[in-house]
């Protein structure tokens, strides 16, 4: 994606998100039993998921959630082959929470995604109060939309940066647990939102290609051990792998193509 497409996305979605109310209208309630199926499809910066927490923590089923004629998040029933499907991939997950919690939450993100990273600022505190109060189990997953953006078009340097952070992320993961690794991904998202609101305040675009490098800048200093180099050759692979694997996910669910975007979440109860 070229920077004035991101730019224009991000400005788009920020008017869209600065509108949207916390408790988005309920539409198509129904009762849901135990819940046991129910999940939610989120795409995009917005507190829709949230919205999608409630309802499957409720165990209520609603077709979708809409805000001024934009779908938000989709409903959906899954056949106990898919929930246990769901299972396994939490299993393969990077996970922060308790094992307890009624209802799951997979994202799929991309660090270098300007999108996590606004939904981060705006709801990653919600997020982790979930977390806390063992509302959620709280799934990561790797989906590199924008870096492949940077493989594609440039710079490479960003593409670079962009795929060691998620190195050093998964290094953080394995070698200092899951809190380290939360605080570890806010951080970079911290970074990332203050980039992107220099340059909406500013207008400068060059800061859109700053902030990748200062996530791996940041990995560097705060986990040197964590700090894993490789080739651009082998990056390419680890990203291709990566988007074969969530094309396979996403059709295993029957997640719509219109969502298969970051930041993507799949929200559910067994």
């Amino acid at each position: 994606m070229n920077k004035l497409a991101v730019v224009v996305a991000i400005i788009a979605v920020v008017a869209i998100g600065s509108v949207l109310a916390y408790y988005l209208v309920q539409r198509n309630q129904g009762a849901g039993g135990s819940g046991a199926g129910i999940a939610y499809f989120c795409a995009g910066y917005s507190p829709a998921p949230l919205q999608a927490i409630r309802l499957a923590e409720r165990g209520v089923f609603q077709s979708s959630i809409t805000e001024q004629g934009q779908t938000l998040c989709v409903g959906a029933r899954l056949s106990p082959q898919q929930i246990q499907y769901l299972k396994n991939l939490v299993s393969s997950s990077f996970v922060v929470g308790s094992s307890d919690a009624k209802v799951v939450v997979i994202e799929y993100l991309d660090p270098t995604c300007p999108f996590c990273a606004l939904f981060e600022a705006q709801y990653g505190q919600a997020i982790k109060q979930y977390i806390q109060n063992d509302t959620i189990l709280y799934a990561v997953r790797f989906f590199p939309t924008h870096v492949i953006g940077y493989l594609q078009g440039g710079p490479q340097e960003d593409f670079v940066a962009g795929v060691e952070t998620w190195l050093g992320l998964t290094c953080i993961y394995n070698k200092t647990g899951a809190s380290q690794f939360y605080d570890a991904l806010s951080s970079i998202y911290e970074l990332a939102a203050g980039y992107i609101a220099q340059y909406l305040q500013t207008g400068n675009s060059t800061l859109l290609d700053v902030y990748p490098l200062a996530q791996i800048s940041y990995i560097k200093s705060q986990y040197p051990q964590c700090y894993i180099s490789s080739s651009p050759q082998r990056l390419a692979a680890l990203v291709q792998s990566a988007a074969n694997a969530m094309s396979s996910e996403a059709s295993a669910l029957g997640i719509p193509n219109n969502m298969l975007g970051t930041p993507l979440f799949i929200i559910f109860r067994g």
